[in-house]
């Protein structure tokens, strides 16, 4: 028998793993994965999805919390924004910030990550980044510059100086020589 101490421990470590590796909520229910967990530690059933999705939404907010603390506090922030596709083709945009410290130490923050379905338009990269800078909080004054790759869409997204002077990243330039 597991002690509840142990099981919530357990859980907390296997909704980890899920976070750091990107598996499926439900991936501790499969029969595989059921049967490694009994071999590894018996009588411990690993997390329900629903318990695994509760749990990241907690850790979600929480983060948001957090970042909107450290942000409230900030005079000015540089942004990162980036379309990929995963090894899957499956699309997706993120924005990151960058502050210093007192000391002059830069801290990167992941502001925001989402998936993109249908075109990577203009409009759909500038909703996002509106979206994701009200959620957060960041006033206009306080952005002082974003760096992004030189696509047509993300350009025009971001030369309106809405989200301050855009920076066309060095290291898809040196890419493109």
């Amino acid at each position: 028998m597991i002690s509840p101490e142990r099981k919530r421990e357990l859980h907390t470590a296997a909704v980890n793993c899920v976070l750091r590796d990107g598996l499926p909520f439900g991936v501790f229910r499969r029969p595989g994965m059921s049967q490694f967990l009994q071999t590894a530690v018996p009588g411990y059933v690993g997390p329900h999805r629903k318990t695994v999705r509760k749990r990241i939404a907690a850790l979600y907010s929480s983060y948001t919390s957090k970042i909107r603390v450290v942000l409230s506090k900030i005079d000015f922030i540089a942004l990162t924004c980036d379309l990929w596709r995963s090894s899957k083709r499956v699309y997706y945009i993120s924005l990151t910030g960058h502050i210093f410290t007192s000391q002059y130490e830069t801290v990167p923050l992941v502001l925001g990550c989402r998936r993109v379905i249908g075109r990577h338009l203009s409009t759909t990269i500038e909703r996002y980044i509106e979206f994701e800078l009200s959620r957060l909080r960041i006033k206009p004054e306080q952005i002082v510059s974003i760096t992004t790759d030189n696509g047509s869409e993300m350009k025009k997204a971001t030369s309106t100086l809405k989200f301050g002077n855009r920076i066309s990243c060095m290291a898809h330039n040196l890419n493109l020589v």
